[in-house]
């Protein structure tokens, strides 16, 4: 091996230790290790599927912890606490990491399954595939191994799109510090296997959004025609953060809501915040998961002052 490979895989080597732990959603890439890399190489394979997973988390692509309030002082961290992500779920980040932890114990509860009546206990390429019995993935996060059973709030296409980045993730470590090559074939379908999973969990969530519309469309023809009123969730929402916020102004309350998002029902109301700083912010409301309706400051003002002065 030549003296500049030897120090590329020290470098590479030192990169994965000062990146552990590895925050699953916010943790960084390699991306520096991977432009002597052909882009149809199974690297950028890897890292793709843990693009579209983290999109499947609510995280666009190319937005890193700076999108989500976090602090330039404090970006460089791999494993940032929650309270450094204002504007990224709390519980949302926990059960993420609670999943990807939980690898092992899940890949173990899948290869408990009996395939034609043997007991499987190794990926094959030739006879098993994740994507293929993603069934008992999901039953196997559920399924509190130890103390890591997953939230009911957190849907089966999360639960999948986190087990591929998972997958995705350890491939990427095998083949940077050269434990694997591109070329082996247990290697190669994995990378195929957690790219099937990762586009099934895209399906299943537009399956899902599908069907809540329809039960929506459904609840709406139940009520005679009635429909929601259009800001009905963000009402629910002031009324909320006045009984929990010491602060009953509308600033106080604005800030409120930074920190803090409301879920009942139907209805989800959150915080965004411009990270470019050129639009405003905003008070958002998802309706079954559909986005429908934001306030800016100026209208939040109004419905503030109407309940305390209702």
């Amino acid at each position: 091996m030549g003296k500049q490979r030897v120090d590329n895989l020290n470098q590479r080597t030192k990169w994965f230790e000062l990146n552990d732990p590895w925050c699953p959603l916010f943790g960084k890439l390699p991306l520096k290790f991977l432009g002597e890399y052909d882009s149809t190489r199974l690297v950028w394979v890897c890292i793709k599927v843990i693009e579209e997973a983290r999109e499947l988390w609510g995280i666009p692509k190319g937005w890193s912890a700076l999108e989500f309030g976090c602090t330039a002082k404090k970006l460089s961290k791999p494993w940032p606490d929650s309270k450094d992500l204002p504007y990224y779920p709390s519980d949302w980040l926990a059960e993420a990491r609670k999943i990807f932890k939980a690898h092992e114990p899940i890949y173990d509860e899948v290869m408990r399954q009996p395939i034609d009546g043997y007991m499987m206990w190794y990926h094959s390429p030739t006879n098993y595939s994740f994507d293929d019995n993603y069934e008992f993935i999901i039953k196997g996060a559920r399924s509190n191994i130890g103390w890591w059973g997953v939230e009911k709030s957190i849907k089966d296409y999360a639960i999948i799109a986190m087990f591929s980045l998972t997958e995705a993730r350890y491939i990427l470590e095998d083949l940077l510090l050269c434990k694997e090559t591109e070329t082996d074939s247990n290697i190669q379908a994995k990378c195929r296997d957690a790219l099937a999973l990762v586009r099934r969990a895209s399906e299943m969530e537009r399956t899902d959004k599908v069907e809540a519309e329809k039960e929506r469309q459904h609840r709406k023809s139940v009520k005679g025609g009635s429909c929601p009123k259009k800001k009905k969730g963000i009402l629910l929402a002031i009324e909320w953060a006045r009984a929990k916020s010491i602060q009953k102004s509308a600033r106080g309350l604005w800030n409120y809501f930074k920190k803090k998002s409301f879920e009942k029902d139907e209805y989800k109301v959150y915080f965004y915040q411009d990270p470019t700083g050129a639009g405003e912010d905003l008070l958002c409301q998802n309706i079954d998961g559909v986005e429908k309706g934001s306030i800016k400051f100026e209208t939040f003002k109004k419905y503030v002052y109407e309940k305390n002065n209702g």
